[in-house]
């Protein structure tokens, strides 16, 4: 007996164009991507170009992010003009809480340390990391005004980028990277050469040679800095000064320091006063 085959037809669907990042976001916000650019760019993101705006909105989609809630934000790198894209602790927190493998977590703090512990719905030990005062403590506003939340955000962080990879930066990260690269910027003056007298001729070298003022360091232009000059001076009146000091500084300024907003997004005018409170 002989039986032919049916043969069957196989549908491959049609190939949907890719989504930009833009229109990605922009369904979120339930609005046009075009319309979601002049936000950006008129609010949140103010004064980026069209690559670093790029660079914020990958990051923004890829971990769900809303720059409107300051979940993350861009932070300005002095040394290559750039940004850094941060995430603040709302952010992270929000990365944690929505992974589809999280499980949990438990947070264990004293006066020296904190440690916390994460939980993973697809791995049988839990993550720990602990992180210490004497080695995160930093003298800055938050750090001075509310050491141990700082310290919890910390390691929070912390743990939650072992348990789950994530790559983003924080607030503390960011500022001790401009940091460091403002300290590798210091002038080091070169030794004067010795002997320089031994080259002249006889009769110059008797001459009494006539005594040279002392050089004067050249005046500072404070009324029209550069904006990496200003957030690198701030920076360091923010170090040096008390902690109600800087309170009343940003409150004047309408920087909500203590719940986690950047001073370094604030306008140029606004950081120009800012300067002037600290002094």
């Amino acid at each position: 007996m002989t039986t032919k085959a049916k043969t069957e037809t196989a549908i491959v669907p049609a190939v949907q164009p890719g989504r930009s990042v833009l229109m990605s976001l922009a369904q979120r916000y339930n609005t046009d991507s075009g319309k979601l650019l002049d936000t950006l760019k008129n609010t949140v993101f103010k004064g980026a170009t069209n690559e670093q705006l790029m660079a914020l909105c990958i990051v923004a989609d890829q971990y769900k992010l809303s720059p409107f809630t300051k979940e993350l934000y861009a932070f300005p790198d002095t040394k290559t003009g750039g940004i850094i894209p941060v995430v603040s602790i709302d952010g992270w927190l929000r990365m944690i809480n929505d992974h589809d493998q999280y499980d949990g977590m438990e947070v264990q703090q004293d006066a020296e340390s904190c440690t916390v512990t994460i939980h993973r719905k697809d791995r049988n030990h839990p993550t720990t990391a602990t992180e210490y005062m004497e080695e995160c403590r930093r003298k800055t506003g938050p750090w001075e005004s509310h050491p141990m939340r700082m310290l919890r955000h910390k390691a929070i962080i912390q743990c939650g980028r072992i348990a789950f990879g994530f790559s983003v930066k924080d607030p503390d990260e960011a500022e001790r990277i401009i940091e460091a690269e403002s300290t590798d910027r210091e002038f080091i003056p070169m030794p004067t050469p010795r002997k320089a007298a031994a080259a002249l001729p006889q009769a110059e070298a008797k001459a009494e040679p006539e005594p040279e003022t002392p050089a004067q360091p050249a005046p500072v232009d404070i009324a029209q800095p550069t904006r990496e000059d200003l957030i690198a001076a701030i920076g360091k009146m923010l170090e040096a000064a008390k902690a109600s000091k800087v309170d009343k500084a940003m409150k004047s300024c309408g920087i909500a320091w203590q719940d986690g907003e950047a001073w370094e997004q604030a306008s140029d005018e606004t950081l120009v006063t800012l300067a002037s409170l600290l002094k």
